[in-house]
């Protein structure tokens, strides 16, 4: 069977209704981690400030930076880079590029300066430091609260021909583009944690790391992802995700170590298979899978 927009937003409406109507949105906090590839480049030729701008002005144009309570945006850059050789001017100028997008990237924009390559430890902190805060200040708002991460693919690896990759451009089709519907499923289906191109078949995590996930799972009262740590095994940073422990739990305060007992599918919801409509519990390997429905055909 074909799944067009239609289709999944028919069955998105059936699901609602059948649980007694629409919840109340939840609110909305986004994260964006970059970072900065941009060698011995001039910060303002550069393809990574192109690439920012322009995954940013995405969240403008689909109406997700005005839903937003806070955008969040983490750089970091190799600690030999230019970026970095002159990083309060650089910082500065990025700051000024991303703040005059529009008004309510203006408004809502918190920019973090990083040196240093850590992956994408930074990013993941701050999502970590987002659900604490929300859990610490009102528990009851954290199943409420929805957060989504994404980042700049392909700014170091990949096709570099264009200022976005393939990639990257099915990631914000499939992840970004239909954030209503999204968030809506969030609103109406309790069971739901995290979403994203898809999850493991063996794995509570997100392929390729654009993902939406509820506060609570992050940080809720009996349980949470461990705070995450810095390490030089890169896909740490994939696995975070899908990583429980209690909440009680402050071995991770204390040491270095990699935490957590993986968690399984059964919360998550891989759009590449039937979109923002699809049922929980699928997961695919994308090297060795395909995915059902085409980038084209995406919600837009």
């Amino acid at each position: 069977m074909q799944f067009t927009r239609a289709t999944r937003i028919k069955k998105a409406g059936t699901r609602k209704k059948q649980r007694g109507g629409s919840a109340s949105q939840p609110d909305i906090y986004i994260v964006y981690f970059a970072y900065l590839d941009i060698g011995n480049q001039n910060w303002d030729s550069s393809r990574a400030k192109n690439l920012i701008l322009a995954q940013l002005k995405e969240l403008n144009d689909t109406g997700l930076a005005d839903a937003a309570k806070s955008i969040d945006i983490v750089i970091t850059a190799p600690k030999k880079s230019n970026f970095n050789n002159s990083s309060v001017l650089k910082l500065d100028k990025a700051t000024r590029n991303i703040k005059s997008l529009s008004d309510a990237i203006k408004k809502k924009v918190v920019i973090h300066g990083e040196r240093g390559n850590s992956f994408e430890y930074a990013g993941l902190r701050k999502v970590w430091d987002i659900a604490k805060s929300i859990y610490d200040t009102d528990p009851s708002k954290s199943d409420k609260s929805v957060i989504l991460y994404f980042h700049s693919k392909g700014m170091s690896n990949g096709n570099k021909k264009n200022v976005k990759t393939p990639e990257n451009t099915m990631l914000t089709d499939m992840v970004v583009k239909p954030w209503k519907e999204i968030v809506d499923r969030f609103a109406s289906e309790p069971k739901l944690n995290k979403a994203g191109h898809s999850a493991p078949k063996d794995g509570g995590w997100i392929w390729y790391n654009f993902w939406w996930v509820r506060a609570s799972y992050i940080y809720g009262p009996t349980t949470r992802c461990p705070r995450p740590i810095l390490t030089d095994r890169r896909h740490y940073y994939e696995d975070w995700l899908g990583r429980r422990v209690p909440t009680n739990d402050t071995t991770n305060s204390e040491n270095n170590k990699e935490l957590g007992t993986q968690s399984n599918t059964s919360d998550c919801l891989s759009l590449c298979q039937e979109g923002p409509a699809g049922k929980l519990g699928l997961g695919l390997h994308p090297a060795f899978d395909t995915c059902p429905i085409p980038v084209s055909s995406a919600p837009v």
